[in-house]
Parts: C-alpha cells; structure tokens; sequence
C-alpha cells in the first residue's frame, strides 16, 4: 500500500495535486529508490508520524492539517477512520476514506468497532475501495450502502514494469546459469499469502529439483517458518529467499512463471506488476483477483488452499511454454489498457478536485485559502 501509495503521489504531483503523507508511526518506506518512479522537485512529499508521547492521533492531525492549510484528507484504512473523520470536521476539509482489504485482526473486530467505523464511514465525503469484491466485502462487513463508495483500481507504472529486452540477460544477472524453470513468488511472508501452500505444491511436482528453481520476494514476517518449511520439503530446489527488495523489476524480468497463492487479497499489486513484466500468473481466486485475472485468457485461476490444483496448474505451465507465452501476452495488454497508474492517479485526480470544489459540509472551503490545492 506504501509503495502503491508513494507512486500515485509522484503521478499526482504531474497533475497538480501536492501530496503530505502522515503516518501513525514510522513507516518502512514511502518513496520507491527505483529511479523510474522520482518525486517531482515541486512535489514536497513530505512525511510526518505521531507518536503516543506527542499528542492522540486526531490532535495532531488536526494541527497537520490547519498547519499546512490542507485542502483535502485521504485516509486509508479502517483502523484510522473514525479519528481522522474528527479531524477532517475540526479543521473544515473534505475526508476520502479509502479501503484495501481487511487483515485478520479487523475482520475479528468486535460488533462495537464496526458501528464505529460505520458510523464514520458513512460521514465521510467520499468512499473508494480497490476492487468490487472489497466494496462487497465493507458494505457486508460493517453495513455500508455499496451505492454509495467507488471503485479505484491500483495502477502499475507499465514503463517501469515491462518485459525485459533479453530475458537471457536478466537471468544471468542474478547468477542464474541453468535452464530451470524460475517461479517467482513476490510478497510479505505470512500466513495470508499462502506460500507455505506453493512449497506443499511444488514438492509435488515430478523432479522438481532438476527442473525448477523457487523465488520469494518479501519480508519475513514468519520467523524463518518458510525457509524451515522449504528445506524439508524441497530437498534439492534452489529457494531463493530475498527478502525486501525496493526495486523487485530485476527478479520479474529473470522469472518464467509466477503464482500468487493468497488465502485473502484485495487488489494485488504484484499480479499488475508480474503482468506488466509480460509474465504468466497463477493466482488464487480471491478477494479482487478474478478482476485482473481472466482464467485461461490473461492466467490460471485456482480455488484458495487447494494445493493440488495448484501442483497440477504449476505442471500445465512447465510443461507448456507457448501456453505460457500466450497467457502473458494477453495480461500485458490487458494491464496496459485498464490497469495503469496514469488511470489510478486521473481517477483519484478528479475525485479530489470534485470534493475540493465542493468545500467541506461546514465552513469556508480550503481551496479558498492562499495557495490553491
């Protein structure tokens, strides 16, 4: 979301709208090292977090927004909603709440934090989710009308994303030497993401160990569990264990298969980003999934935690390179006409520039202040 969220502002900032980014604590990253995606030089993608020791969390925000005469506040995710409705109101601005996907913890939130965050969902200006299947699964979840929230699919920048000149090349460049078949896999490492479900798949394959070679890009938030599970159950493959990588282009332009095994997803980025690479996808159909990949025509969708549709979609791939190529020439193309981040930052663009038009349901509007949005 971070990183989701750092290139829409450079995309923005082309557009006109300068973006601050507060965070509730020190985020891991919010700025891509990658050079195809710079912050303009007019940009100031300033970043500021609150501490417990500072002030709550609506204080703050508050004094951020008056501070930096704010014309509009997007607040991602359900966790933050109700304070920075309340600070949205206390400093007369506009409030976009925006909606990734639940994590375990919210969804076993109890009855009282719901009616919370519906009651300050249903207060805010504008809604926006990432795919229909979220839109379905807030309004389900806390009781919203879907009527009333959006759909804002997550771009990918298709000219930093784009299949390799020599993918040979790229191969080499990682010190890859042999002939394997390179399945990449790009994600933090927990339990949601469901790599432990590709091991137990790939192990199933017949010689696994001569002819394929497993990849995973993402933080550990697993303890080791994955690399443990690994070594025991796939004697003989190399499993490459990258851990955060803030330009993952070098490993999807090297990789012939990739798989996306999530038991839960709401729109994933790293399918768009695979796609643009001109790589084939296997994903689980779920949460937005099926919206960005057509089974059998842009990838190969499989139900979620069966391991053996998965081994035996894994095979149909290996087995079948004009399959493959066939598969990733469509997701390209499919990815470059409805899922780039040029259409995510216009959608974005003029959903602000129509609530900043607007004004705030009370008080003088922000963009009458000096300085413009």
């Amino acid at each position: 979301m971070e990183l989701q969220l750092a290139a829409q502002a450079s995309q923005l900032a082309r557009l006109g709208i300068r973006s601050l980014v507060a965070s509730s604590r020190e985020p891991e990253t919010l700025t891509p090292s990658a050079p195809e995606l710079p912050v303009c030089a007019d940009h100031q993608a300033t970043t500021h977090h609150a501490t417990v020791r500072s002030a709550t969390l609506r204080d703050w925000l508050t004094s951020l927004l008056r501070d930096r005469q704010a014309d509009l506040l997007h607040v991602r995710g359900v966790w933050l909603v109700a304070d920075a409705l309340d600070a949205a109101r206390r400093a007369d601005v506009p409030i976009i709440f925006s909606f990734h996907g639940f994590d375990d913890a919210s969804r076993a939130a109890p009855w009282w934090r719901r009616w919370r965050w519906r009651r300050a969902a249903t207060r805010c200006d504008a809604i926006v989710t990432v795919s229909r299947a979220t839109r379905r699964e807030l309004a389900a979840r806390i009781g919203l009308p879907a009527g009333r929230i959006h759909v804002i699919y997550n771009g990918v920048d298709t000219r930093q994303f784009a299949p390799p000149a020599d993918r040979d090349a790229a191969r080499t460049r990682l010190g890859w030497s042999d002939d394997r078949l390179a399945i990449l896999c790009v994600g933090s490492l927990m339990p949601v993401k469901g790599q432990d479900l590709l091991i137990e798949a790939l192990a199933r394959l017949p010689n696994a160990a001569e002819r394929s070679r497993l990849i995973f890009v993402g933080a550990d938030y697993m303890n080791g569990a994955l690399k443990r599970l690994a070594t025991a159950r796939l004697p003989g493959v190399p499993v490459d264990f990258v851990g955060n990588a803030a330009d993952v282009c070098p490993w999807y332009r090297a990789a012939d298969l990739f798989v996306a095994p999530s038991r839960s997803e709401g729109l994933s980025n790293a399918i768009l980003e695979a796609q643009a690479c001109g790589l084939p996808v296997i994903a689980t159909a779920v949460g937005g999934t099926p919206e960005i990949v057509q089974h059998e025509k842009t990838g190969i969708l499989i139900p979620a935690a069966d391991v053996g549709r998965l081994s035996r979609a894994m095979l149909d791939l290996m087995n079948n390179p004009r399959l493959r190529e066939r598969l990733a020439t469509a997701a390209r193309r499919e990815v470059t006409t409805r899922f780039t981040l040029d259409s995510a930052a216009e959608a974005y663009h003029r959903l602000y520039r129509s609530l900043i038009s607007q004004g705030p349901p009370c008080g003088p509007r922000a963009s009458d202040r000096q300085g413009g949005p």
